[in-house]
Order: structure tokens, then sequence, then C-alpha cells
């Protein structure tokens, strides 16, 4: 894979752009490959799937190694994993990952899989965001283990391992169920290290009455400082051409003298044309 990029900027009273026209052009070249495996018994199949991509980028890059990019297992191998517009990744590398998953033959809504990644360079370099630990001569360890246990019932587990291995920076637990009408997510995700610092649960919750009117629930709890951050509920009602709700957000501040911020917003949407949305701030001021 072959990929260019041409970007064009000009800037008034900027710190980081010229007041003049600025036109540039970036490269980066991809080689890569992968080797998929099967192996089927009496009541399952197998699939083992190890890859790699080598990457080379003979141009150099705009300055990002202050900004903050979560790079996971699910993006490791996309050609654009920082999520930057600007230029491409810089420098030489060799991105390296394995795929397993185990299925019933019976019931492929069954599943139990894992996934691994990480990437070497041959120098480090400085302009990569430095909490993506893509920077280093060798990041960190990126992997998730999911197991779908019915259709209606799945678990996922997100993980980050520092370069030396020695710690998990980053873990993330999810679960979803799905009982009759009702479809819940609860969360739990810890930082540490270089990705950041944080503790919080948080919950999901979608009521359906029919195909057309809905009911949503969000709340997320701080665990660190033991505190609940939001709570939002969403009315929603659906058809071919038009989506219309009515939301209520109240979000607090860790501060106690602060008072929570509760909002009321409508929003009406008609495909394809525009959609509205009216904000009721501090609804009850």
């Amino acid at each position: 894979n072959i990929y260019f990029k041409n970007t064009n900027s000009v800037g008034k009273k900027s710190n980081s752009l010229k007041s003049s026209p600025g036109i540039e052009l970036w490269n980066i070249n991809e080689y890569s490959a992968e080797l998929p495996l099967t192996k089927i018994s009496e009541n399952y199949r197998n699939f083992l799937t190890p890859k790699i991509s080598f990457r080379f980028n003979p141009t150099d890059m705009k300055d990002h190694s202050s900004t903050s990019r979560g790079v996971e297992i699910s993006n490791l191998f996309s050609i654009n994993r920082l999520a930057i517009d600007d230029s491409f990744e810089e420098g030489r590398s060799l991105t390296t990952g394995v795929t397993y998953k185990k299925e019933r033959l019976d019931d492929i809504n069954k599943y139990f899989g894992i996934q691994l990644g990480t990437v070497f360079r041959d120098k480090e370099v400085n302009f990569i965001p430095n909490n993506s630990s893509l920077n280093k001569k060798t990041s960190a360890l990126f992997g998730s283990i999911q197991s779908q246990l019915s259709e209606n019932a799945n678990i996922s587990y997100n993980f980050r391992v520092d370069n030396n291995y020695d710690r998990f920076e980053k873990n993330s637990l999810s679960a979803n169920f799905i009982l009759g009408n009702l479809d819940t997510t609860i969360e739990w995700v810890e930082e540490n290290g270089d990705v950041g610092d944080a503790n919080f649960l948080s919950n999901s919750s979608t009521y359906k009455f029919n195909d057309e009117n809905l009911i949503t629930f969000k709340t997320r709890r701080n665990r660190k400082i033991n505190f609940t951050e939001y709570y939002d509920l969403i009315y929603e009602y659906k058809n071919d051409c038009l989506i219309a709700s009515a939301k209520y957000k109240k979000q607090y501040y860790s501060d106690r003298d602060l008072k929570p911020n509760e909002n009321l917003l409508f929003s009406i949407t008609f495909f394809p044309f525009t959609s509205y949305e009216h904000n009721e701030t501090n609804l009850f001021k």
C-alpha cells in the first residue's frame, strides 16, 4: 500500500501556522501480510491468524508529542492509528500481532477470542504522541479478550501492558446483556502510567417500548475520588424519515461548592435534510 496526503494551510495570529499559504505533501508506504490458519474439531472451529505490517515514511511529521492518542488493539493495524490529519506517522516500524478465535460449529453466536499486538522501531521518534508508546523502540503490548456467551450476552476485556511487561497501564472490562426489550452495558476502566490516571465505572441502558420509541439512561462514577460525574436520560422517537428526542442531562462538579449543571435539550432530525437542537440551559436555575 502507498499512501499520499496533501495539506494546505494558512493562519492568522496562530502559533502553529504561518500567515502565508503553506502546501505540504506527505507519504507513507506499507507492506502487510497475514496467514489465516483453520482447524476444525468435532464441536469447534479454531482460527489462528498471525500478521505483520512494515511501514516506511520517507518524510517527516508534525510535532504531536504532547497530543493524547488512545491506541488500542482494535486500531493498531490502521494506517492512521494515531488519528493525525496533517501528516503521517514518522520513521520505520514493524507492527506484529496474532488473532485467535474459537467458535462452536452448531452456534456461531458463541465464541471466544484473543488479540495481541505490538510495534517495533529502529529508533525512537520524538514527534509521535508520548502517551501512545509508539514513539519508543518497543511499544506497549496491546490486547483484548472477548467472549460471546450467547446471542444476548457478551464480555470483553481490553488491556495494555507497558514495554517492560511489568505493569498494566490500562484495563477495560465491559459486559453487555439483552433481556427482552432491555439492552444494558456496564464498563469499568482503569488507566495508569503514560495512558493517564483514571478509574471509573459506567452504565448505559436502553429500553425499547417498540420499534419507534425508546428511552436511554447513562451514568458514570469516578472511583478515583468516589464521585458521580453525570446522569443522562434520553427519550427518542424514530421512523424512516424523522428522529425526535428529549434529553435531560445533569452534570456534577468535583468542587462541592458548585451546583450541578442541569440541561434539557430538544432535537429533531429530518432525513436527509437537516437537524435542529434547542438547549434549555440551566433549566432549574
